[in-house]
């Protein structure tokens, strides 16, 4: 059975901790009656520490968390915890970006799983994972591959198709559809076909980058992360 752990790192400067208790106790609530196993606790300290070491104990498939919406200038200055933690753990990181009151309000929902490719070989590493994602819950696979050179889009694709092959041994058990896109700017150009095609989850697999090369080229996951709303 699926268990949710809820971890709040308590940082010197912030509210008492029973008020934090407080808000983990509805939220847990909140999860056990959608019928989800879940725990909480609260632990002081640094969150690059904590909550590798929770998802250590706990022996996490995945890490669920908010993104922030800063610029470029302040990703230089602070990197996000997000940035560092995806580079501490070794499990997959869900990241959701800024939402509006309406969008938090459309509840859970999985019928279209998305996982972009561009040229880079890293980013088909996510593709078995996103299509296990969308077996396991009846969704569609979106395939989006951008790239300037058609030729090199035809090829991602092909490449695409033989890794599912390879992943269901042979015919694939999902909807799957692939969308080739022909531009420079990956990032925009990943968010607008994702979106047009409906898609609930975005499957990604980060490339490690420095502080200096985030701002320069801010990478794909990133974006993704700050301009979409799944």
């Amino acid at each position: 059975p699926i268990q949710v752990h809820l971890l709040h790192v308590l940082r010197d400067d912030e509210r008492p901790a029973e008020s934090v208790e407080k808000q983990l106790m509805a939220l847990a609530r909140r999860v056990e009656d959608a019928g989800v196993d879940c725990t909480f606790e609260i632990l002081p300290g640094d969150p690059l520490a904590c909550i590798p070491d929770a998802a250590s104990r706990f022996h996490a498939d995945c890490i669920a968390m908010t993104v922030s919406g800063r610029s470029a200038l302040d990703r230089t200055v602070i990197q996000s915890t997000y940035h560092q933690l995806r580079e501490a753990v070794t499990c997959p990181v869900l990241a959701m970006g800024p939402r509006s009151d309406s969008e938090r309000g459309r509840g859970a929902r999985l019928e279209t799983v998305s996982c972009p490719l561009d040229d880079m070989e890293r980013s088909q590493d996510a593709l078995p994972d996103a299509a296990a994602i969308a077996l396991a819950y009846g969704a569609r696979l979106h395939v989006p591959i951008a790239n300037w050179d058609p030729e090199t889009a035809e090829g991602i694709r092909e490449n695409a198709q033989l890794r599912l092959n390879s992943a269901f041994t042979g015919r694939i058990p999902i909807e799957c559809e692939f969308t080739l896109i022909e531009s420079r700017n990956l990032g925009k150009s990943f968010v607008r076909s994702i979106e047009n095609a409906g898609a609930d989850l975005i499957v990604t697999a980060a490339e490690p980058k420095s502080t200096l090369a985030e701002t320069i080229h801010p990478s794909v996951t990133d974006s993704f992360a700050m301009l979409s709303t799944c």
